[in-house]
């Protein structure tokens, strides 16, 4: 493995984040081409003047022409699924879907959220803790009590139940009516949430 590709093996962040192997990155292949195994590869980008140049050139770095996953979609229809994420438009249609999402979740709008996330961190963990893990709709899938995967078990479900029970129903409306949401899983929820709010013929 070459310096640079420390950067995508997951066995660098076991221990926590390597800040020090970031920061000699930085020092040493601040913009460098990384070869991977199995991938087409990609530029890394260290430094934050050059990120910042890179995030405010959408013309030469677009998000939406190959999507930003960390695995390129294998497919064109895998392309175009993912392209629905908010993180793979580009501007104007970025912006667009910010100023969306502005509305919903200013300080006062998010402060009246406050004890109903609370109270979902705390169903999720619980949950968790006690070896039943798994996200909304799936079979649990940590192994045994006080074990699980954190992005997988805790991480996904949270801005999912969130979002699904917002108050401002009309803005879940907005984004449905477009079909685009911030990803495809909670595109997925927030329509099946939809029907059940649809009134009955």
């Amino acid at each position: 493995m070459t310096w640079p590709q420390v950067v995508y093996d997951p066995d660098t962040y076991v221990d926590g984040v390597p800040f020090e192997t970031l920061a000699r990155l930085r020092h040493e292949s601040p913009v460098v081409w990384v070869d991977e195994t199995p991938g087409p590869g990609f530029w890394l980008v260290l430094r934050h003047a050059d990120v910042e140049s890179v995030l405010t050139r959408p013309r030469l770095f677009s998000s939406w022409l190959g999507a930003t996953q960390i695995r390129d979609p294998a497919t064109p229809e895998a392309l175009a699924y993912v392209r629905r994420m908010m993180l793979n438009t580009d501007p104007p249609e970025h912006a667009r879907l910010r100023r969306l999402l502005s509305r919903s979740f200013t300080p006062r709008a998010v402060g009246l959220l406050a004890e109903r996330i609370q109270a979902h961190a705390r169903s999720i963990c619980d949950r968790a803790l006690a070896g039943s893990g798994g996200s909304a709709g799936s079979p649990g899938s940590a192994g045994s009590a006080g074990e699980c995967d954190f992005a997988k078990d805790l991480a996904a479900d949270l801005p999912l139940l969130t979002l699904a029970k917002r108050h401002n129903y009309l803005w879940l409306q907005d984004f449905l009516d477009d079909e685009i949401c911030v990803t495809p899983d909670l595109y997925e929820v927030l329509r099946a949430f939809r029907q059940q709010r649809k009134p009955s013929a």
